[in-house]
């Protein structure tokens, strides 16, 4: 009913409504997609809190990792990444997650860079470039080990412009 026919305790009851800007692709006539509980579980189980100590990368490589384990024919994996995403949130950061965007988000590349300026701030941008910047061997550390390091700071933080 439109607002001009509601009764009263109908206009005064609370309405559900779906807050998700990510808009799923179109499946071919007759392909269904349903994943396994034991799926969503683990999805479930590694959600993203928006904690201080959580790296929102590790979060996404967990999250595409996971993603990567189903095959259905005729269903692409960005077609599992975007319908399996927002199970990927848990309490505040689900909350913010369906309104990370102004647009409908319609493809995986979108969806992953909207995540990622939400969580990754200008202010962890720039500590992340200038640790990568500033790195140093620390005394204790043999080469391995500073590579290593150096190389976690690199993954943790794809964009830092350094070629």
């Amino acid at each position: 009913a439109d607002d001009a026919t509601q009764t009263l305790m109908e206009y005064l009851t609370p309405k559900v409504e779906e807050n998700n800007n990510i808009q799923l692709p179109t499946l071919p006539q007759g392909v269904t997609f349903d994943f396994k509980y034991g799926f969503l579980q683990m999805i479930e189980s590694n959600q993203f809190n928006e904690a201080s100590h959580e790296d929102p990368m590790v979060h996404l490589r967990r999250f595409l990792r996971l993603c990567d384990t189903i095959r259905q024919p005729n269903i692409c994996k960005k077609y599992v990444r975007l319908h399996v995403f927002p199970f990927s949130a848990n309490g505040k950061a689900w909350a913010r997650l369906s309104v990370f965007s102004e647009n409908i988000i319609t493809n995986w590349p979108r969806c992953s860079s909207a995540f990622l300026k939400r969580y990754l701030s200008a202010m962890k941008t720039d500590k992340l470039q200038r640790h990568i910047g500033n790195f140093t061997q620390n005394e204790q550390e043999n080469f391995l080990e500073a590579w290593e390091r150096f190389h976690e700071l690199l993954r943790s933080f794809p964009h830092h412009g350094f070629n």
